[in-house]
This record gives structure tokens, sequence and C-alpha cells, in this order.
């Protein structure tokens, strides 16, 4: 009776035994680690994201172009190091919630325990657990304490689960909680392995209108006002837009007359010592010789330095001469473009003014051919394309500037079905013109070879005798008012539109007067020579186009851009949805749990038959800070046995 009586008391259990805040420190030292993990990896992406946002402002001349835009993945400025660092916590978080868990889960376990017809202790005072094996009492405190050796032991090892005896009930309990922590710790690490692989940096365009540019890289530019941005330090203008100069206000403010007398001259002529000469004259022939550019596309690409180098000792400019190929009408356009603006992040919507040719074969119309005897040292190359021009290549013409063997031109207008001789001040726009052309090349049989890829078809291209060959065309010149976007160093959004023919005079008199004859008959010989790519007609039509354009450009000058705008290329963090969400999720769904067990744990303790089963199970030491870093050990020595258990097999 005494001997029972002794039992009794010991079941009363103490006011120290498992207070409230040892509990509470255990659902602590769960719950911070995997909530703080959550919430930081939220901070960081949502705090830092980069909305991808279009322009609102209804502005379609300067689109915006995202790289890696995606829906499935959140953008952030944070590098991908420290993604991946707070995501690395998490698994590091599942070694230290295992001891805490399972104490909060014991008391479910005491609570299994002490059952009616399932206490520890039969009547006689003989605890069910040892009479157990040993085995089975080794896996149970195993279990209790999150021993992933002893949950293998349970399911594999020693498939525990199957037997059937109420007294074994705890057992599994213990189990079941030490297999849902494992789970979940399983989830947490595959988690941060998936946000390991997926998580990458992108890179992508920010735009100053949509988010500031602090995070961009871009050129150094500063705004100086009115929207136009300069260089710093150099003072380069860098406006897209070009108009006419205030000498040419006059002429375009008069009155039209298309067949007008020869008084006055455009202005983009000079005549004011008695000579004719061009306006502007050093940069205007600089723009000629060396601001004629073969660049179509990706105008950002251009070496900045050497352009400004060549601006600064004189012998290059930034205002070139440029091709761009309307899809639209396919025509080939050549303007006016500041080859600096592109190269600094700037996008901008400008305009310009064009010219576009379109030529014909005449040699034959023009009734050119070899009038060479043989033998004989005098060539003549004689031709007739109207009665207002006809003459011999291998003669001077009379007139023009720039006088030589082997070229001539005539300028004119269709007046009753008969060609017309105008004025350099004539506004006509189109204008048209006939050119002969006599150039030295290779051998004529290799053009008229059917298996060269220099084929000449249909005589555009006759035998001139002497090593030398000729051909006539008959052009038609159309100026337009231009407007293009330069979005990310390329032309778009480009709208062309028949100029003024007072405008046109501008550009059509320098060719007129004879201006450019030596560069045009120097493109001439190349034309004959590249064949392969495309026919002389249209080689000499771009040409003139190009020419024309950069003859008159001293009557022009930069403008400031209708529109404009920064970007620079920013590099982001891309975070996949998917396993960013998978992570946060397991980790907020392991502290509910800790939650609803530490729960369970307040209102079980309050039982005194609970309490000392529990205090059994796990002896008080075991929750302190010291316990609980030394199950930490002893779990981390145990999963490195059986990494080298796993290795030796």
């Amino acid at each position: 009776m005494a001997k029972n009586t002794g039992r009794q008391e010991a079941r009363i259990p103490s006011k120290s035994t498992h207070p409230r805040r040892q509990i509470l420190f255990s659902f602590v030292l769960l719950l911070v680690p995997l909530l703080g993990v959550s919430l930081i990896l939220i901070i960081f992406v949502f705090y830092k994201q980069f909305h991808f946002v279009f322009p609102e402002n209804g502005n379609r001349d300067l689109p915006t172009t995202y790289l890696n835009k995606s829906s499935d993945a959140y953008f952030t400025h944070l590098g991908i190091g420290k993604v991946t660092l707070v995501s690395s916590c998490a698994s590091t978080a599942t070694q230290f919630v295992l001891t805490p868990f399972m104490f909060l889960f014991s008391f479910v376990v005491a609570r299994e325990l002490s059952q009616p017809g399932l206490d520890h202790s039969d009547a006689k005072g003989v605890s069910r657990v040892t009479d157990w094996d040993d085995k089975t009492q080794d896996t149970f405190k195993g279990l209790l304490k999150g021993s992933w050796q002893d949950l293998l032991n349970w399911i594999y090892y020693e498939p525990l689960w199957r037997r059937k005896g109420g007294s074994f009930k705890p057992v599994h309990v213990a189990a079941f909680g030490a297999l849902v922590s494992f789970a979940l710790a399983i989830l947490i690490v595959a988690g941060d392995n998936w946000v390991h692989l997926s998580v990458s940096e992108i890179q992508t365009m920010q735009y100053d209108d949509i988010w500031p540019l602090s995070n961009a890289s871009l050129s150094s530019l500063s705004i100086i006002g009115n929207g136009n941005y300069e260089s710093e330090g150099e003072g380069l203008n860098y406006g897209g837009s070009y108009i006419t100069i205030g000498d040419c206000d006059s002429l375009l403010s008069a009155p039209l007359e298309p067949l007008a007398s020869s008084d006055g001259v455009p202005c983009s002529l000079n005549t004011s010592n008695g000579l004719w000469n061009l306006a502007y004259s050093i940069d205007t022939f600089t723009t000629l010789f060396t601001g004629i550019s073969d660049r179509t596309s990706a105008f950002d690409l251009v070496d900045p330095d050497m352009i400004t180098d060549l601006i600064y000792t004189g012998e290059g400019t930034n205002d070139q001469v440029v091709t761009y190929n309307d899809t639209a009408t396919g025509a080939e356009h050549a303007f006016y473009f500041n080859m600096l603006a592109p190269l600094s992040g700037l996008d901008f919507v400008a305009n310009t003014t064009s010219m576009v040719t379109q030529c014909l074969p005449a040699t034959g119309a023009c009734q050119m051919r070899n009038n060479s005897q043989s033998g004989s040292s005098d060539l003549s190359i004689p031709f007739n394309c109207s009665r207002m021009f006809s003459g011999d290549l291998n003669k001077f013409p009379q007139d023009g500037l720039e006088q030589f063997r082997g070229w001539d031109s005539s300028f004119y207008f269709m007046q009753n079905g008969l060609p017309n001789n105008i004025s350099v001040n004539s506004q006509l726009n189109p204008f048209t013109f006939n050119i002969s052309a006599a150039v030295n090349s290779i051998d004529f049989q290799d053009l008229e070879d059917p298996t060269s890829d220099r084929l000449v078809l249909d005589k555009d291209v006759i035998n001139a005798g002497n090593g030398r060959v000729a051909f006539a065309l008959s052009c038609t010149s159309t100026v337009f008012d231009v407007s293009y976007s330069l979005v990310q160093g390329d032309i778009t959004n480009f709208k062309a539109a028949p100029s003024d023919p007072r405008k046109a005079s501008i550009i059509k008199a320098p060719l007129q007067v004879g201006f450019g004859r030596y560069s045009l008959f120097e493109q001439a010989s190349l034309a004959v020579l590249l064949t392969a790519n495309r026919s002389v007609a249209d080689y000499m039509a771009i040409s003139i186009s190009q020419i024309g354009i950069a003859l008159a450009s001293g009557a022009f000058d930069n403008a400031d851009n209708i529109q404009q705008r920064l970007w620079g290329d920013l590099y982001l963090t891309k975070v996949p949805k998917a396993p960013l969400w998978f992570l946060v999720i397991c980790c907020l769904l392991y502290a509910a749990l800790g939650l609803v067990f530490a729960t369970i744990a307040f209102i079980l303790r309050r039982r005194s038959e609970y309490a000392i089963v529990q205090e059994e199970l796990l002896p008080q030491g075991d929750i302190s800070i010291r316990g609980y870093l030394k199950a930490i050990f002893d779990r981390g020595l145990e999963l490195d046995q059986a990494s080298n258990h796993s290795t030796s097999n």
C-alpha cells in the first residue's frame, strides 16, 4: 500500500515542471526562423520590385522594348546573391526547428500514453513502455527527438508500424509527428534548391519616363534644359532633327514659281563673290567627302570616340547622310542624321529632309554607241537623248561647274510631251534629269558573259572601247519631309511626305549647276563593278540621293527633337513565382503546424497526468538552449554517419 502511495505522489507535478515559458521558448525557436525567412524573401522581392509598366501617355512614336519580360516571375533590383542567401537560410532553419517541433508534439504523444486502457503503466504498476523490446524503446525515444535514422528504422529497417497492438499506438503517433516534420524539411530543402536553380540575372531596358534612372547604366549625359541633352564637358548638340537655316526663310515664304526665272539662287548656293559656290562650303564639302555613311541600322553601334576625334580635327562631322529603306513603299531615302544622337542611351522623334531617286536605263533610248574608228586613237562615244541633251562623252560637256570627259547631265521639265530646260532656281518636286557616263572598267566581255555574276541585261551598258564602258540613265528625284523615331539605335515609325517644291529646289540647285560630278563619276565606276548586288541604275539612284543631300547640307542645321527620352541597360534579378511561393508556403505551413501544436501543448500541460508523462518522455534539460544545440549537433553527426554508410556501401 505504501508502495502505491509513493507512485501516486510521484505523479503530482511540480510547479517547475515544463512551465509555460519552455513551451513558449520552443514555439519562438520554431516560428522565428521559418517566418523570418518567408518575410525577408517577400520583402526582398516586393520592396525592391521592378514593374514592367508601359507609358500611359499615348506616346506611340517611342514604344518601349522590354527584354526578358515575363508574367510568371518577379523582378527585383536586389542582387541574385542576396536572394539565394536568404533562400539558403530556409534549409538551415530546418535543422533548428525539428527539436522544438517534436517537443511541442510530445504533448500529443503523452496524451496518447495516458489514455484509459493504454496508460503507460498497467494495473500492477508495470510500465507498458518497458515491456517493449530494446529496439522499439530506442526507436520511440529517437522519434520523440526527431531522429531521421529512427524514423527510417520505423519505416524501412524495422517496420514497427505493422505492429497492431494498442500498446504500440504511441510509437506510431510519435512516428507521425517525426514524419510530418521530416517531410516539411524535405519540401523546404527542395524549394530552396528550386529557387537556386531558377533565379537568374537578366538585362532589360529602363526608361526615364517610367522609372528613376539611378539604377540603370547610362552614358555621361546631363539635362541642359528644354529637353535637350549634351555630353558633359563636350558641348555637342544631340538633337536629331534638321531644319533649313534662316537664310532660306525668304525663299520658303515667297510665292511658288515652278518654272522660276534665273534671277536669284536657292539658299544652298552662294554667289556673293560673283562666283558659284556652295553655302557654308567647308562644312558642306566635309559632309560630301567624309559624311556619307553606308550604315542603315544599328546606329548606336557607331564608335563615338572616332566621330568625336574627327570632329575636333576637322576631318569629319557628326551630321552625316544615311540611307533607310522604307519597307512600306520600298523607297530608299537618303537623309541627314546626327551620328552622335543615338550613342548615349537616347531615344527620340525627329524631323529631317530626305531625297529619293529612281533611275531607268536610257542607253538605248539615247542612241549611245562606240563610234571610234578601229585602230584610231581618237575615241568617240556620242549620245542623243533629246534635242536639249546630246553630245560626246569623249569631249568636255558644254555646261556645268565640274567639267571633264566621261560625264554629262541635264535637268529638264516635260511640257507638251517635250523636255525643256529649267533654271537653277526652278521650284519642282519631283524633278527629272538625264545623266550619261563613260568609265574605265573591266573587260567588257566579262559583263556580257551569261555565266558571269556581273551580267548586264538589255544593253544597259555598252562597250565604249579602250577599256571603257558607257551608259545613260533617266532619273526622277523627290524630296520628302520626314519624321521618324529612333528607338535603341534603330529607325522606326518612318513617315515621309513630299516637300514643298521651294524646299526641293534647295537640294536640286547644287546638283544642277554641276557640283558633285566628280563624286558621281566615282560612283558610276563602282556601279559597273558592283552589278552583282544591284543594277547600275539602282546603284546610281541611291548615290545621286546621297550626294544631292550632302551638297545641300549647308542650308540645314540641327534642331530640337520633337520627343525624347533616356534609356539605359538595367540588370535585374528574375525570381520565378512558382519556386518562391512554394518555399514560402512550406515555411509558413511548418510554422502554422508549430502554432497548432504549441496551442495543444498549452492546453494539455494543465492536466497533471499528461504533464508527468510528457516530462518522462523529454526531460527538462532537453528543452533548454543547451539541450537544443546538443540535439542539433547530434543530428549533424547522424547525417554524416548516414552519408559515410551510404558511401561505403
